[in-house]
């Protein structure tokens, strides 16, 4: 773990560097590298769901719950202090998050999916139709500070920068996490709940400490967004930016925390310059890169491997007993339409050992053995009556199956 640490925070500070010399370089750019950083920390929140095999379609609505917090806190209430309009949004998210998911952290598959899809259209529908919250023109925000320096407008790099550091501490506590035991329960959730809750691990526990933690990813980003574009609408709410950030995550991947970030940030990058050189197609061109990446990259960027790739221990297991099967004689030869069977190499595979039946009936000699009567086979009453007490290793002594040439015979002998 520390090997981990040693090369994981480095490269983090590397890219958050990166990134900041980029915008510093780039000041045309620095809006759309916000929107990409900007969508990453939701994205950041729902790959940690998807780890295990959850889908959110609700992230927009605490995408939205940090925009509106700080539209509402900088219009009505007139507070323009960044670190208390960033502090909002998260103990709110956190609260909503926390109520919503004892009913959430109940469901899963297609059932959560649609819950969540269902609470974010529902703060849609209320945003749209209440002209207190602004309607469907939502609010501007604008003169926001951080110890008087201004965060927007022509001061855009300043908050750029500010919202940089916020996804390197996101993108550090998201990788911490992973390495608790929560954290790691996440991919045995996916595989199979029912084995983790016989380790006696709760997997309701883990999915709603997890959707917390992308709730406030989601409202951060949420925040930081209306703080940079210095407007928030209903829109941030509607089901469309939600899948938006679904696709993102499937582009992304779960093999990395970083992908999140690199995947928003390139559809933000495909999808401006798609605009402005195909003004009236550009759906269609986004839409054919992103489903090229799906169909060459069906794991995300984060499948992508440098280097020489480890063996799993599956794959080791799979060589050993390749390797062990081509050392034993071809005795069998498969019927085909090829002239010199015996010669090629595939017809001709080899000795397994004992034919399907065979082995049936060797398994059920290992199952039902203490039901059978003849030398050195006993009947065990404590297996049908319920008694409880110790048989010495003589009363049972151990028993192995022989094969012999005759397939069709198992004879079973003492091992003594």
């Amino acid at each position: 773990m520390m090997n981990k640490a040693q090369t994981f925070v480095p490269l983090a500070v590397g890219a958050a560097l990166f990134l900041i010399a980029a915008a510093w370089a780039l000041p045309t750019w620095n809006f759309v590298i916000s929107i990409g950083l900007a969508k990453g920390l939701a994205v950041l929140g729902l790959v940690l769901m998807m780890r295990a095999g959850l889908v959110s379609f609700g992230q927009g609505l605490y995408y939205a719950i940090g925009g509106y917090s700080v539209g509402l806190m900088v219009n009505l209430w007139k507070i323009n202090e960044a670190i208390l309009l960033l502090i909002a949004p998260v103990v709110i998210a956190a609260a909503t998050a926390a109520v919503a998911a004892l009913l959430l952290s109940r469901y899963r598959d297609i059932f959560f999916a649609m819950l969540t899809l269902a609470l974010s259209m529902l703060l849609y529908g209320l945003l749209v139709k209440s002209v207190e919250l602004g309607g469907t023109d939502g609010f501007n925000i604008r003169g926001v500070t951080l110890f008087g320096l201004p965060l927007s407008g022509p001061a855009r790099f300043n908050g750029l920068a500010i919202l940089i550091l916020i996804c390197f501490t996101a993108a550090i506590t998201v990788w911490y996490f992973g390495k608790t035991s929560l954290g790691r329960l996440l991919p045995g959730i996916k595989d199979n709940e029912i084995r983790v809750e016989y380790l006696g691990a709760s997997a309701n526990k883990t999915i709603y400490v997890s959707y917390i933690l992308a709730a406030v990813l989601a409202a951060l980003g949420g925040a930081m967004s209306g703080i940079l574009v210095a407007h928030v609408d209903p829109e941030m709410a509607f089901w469309a930016t939600s899948g938006e950030f679904v696709v993102i995550a499937v582009l992304a991947g779960t093999g990395n925390i970083f992908t999140p970030f690199i995947a928003a940030l390139a559809l933000e990058f495909v999808r401006t310059f798609a605009y402005q050189h195909a003004p009236n197609s550009w759906q269609l061109v986004l839409g054919v890169i992103i489903l090229s990446m799906i169909l060459f990259l069906p794991t995300g960027l984060g499948g992508i491997r440098f280097g020489k790739r480890k063996t799993t221990t599956v794959e080791a297991g799979k060589k050993h007993e390749a390797n062990h099967r081509s050392k034993e004689p071809r005795q069998a030869v498969r019927r085909g339409n090829c002239r010199k069977r015996r010669e090629c190499r595939h017809h001709v595979w080899d000795d397994l050992g004992p034919d399907r039946h065979q082995r049936r009936r060797q398994n059920d000699v290992y199952q039902h053995d203490y039901r059978l009567s003849g030398p050195g086979l006993r009947f065990d009453p404590a297996r049908r009556t319920g008694n409880r007490r110790a048989f010495a290793a003589s009363d049972h002594p151990p028993r192995r199956c022989q094969v012999i040439s005759d397939p069709a015979i198992v004879q079973l002998t003492d091992s003594n």
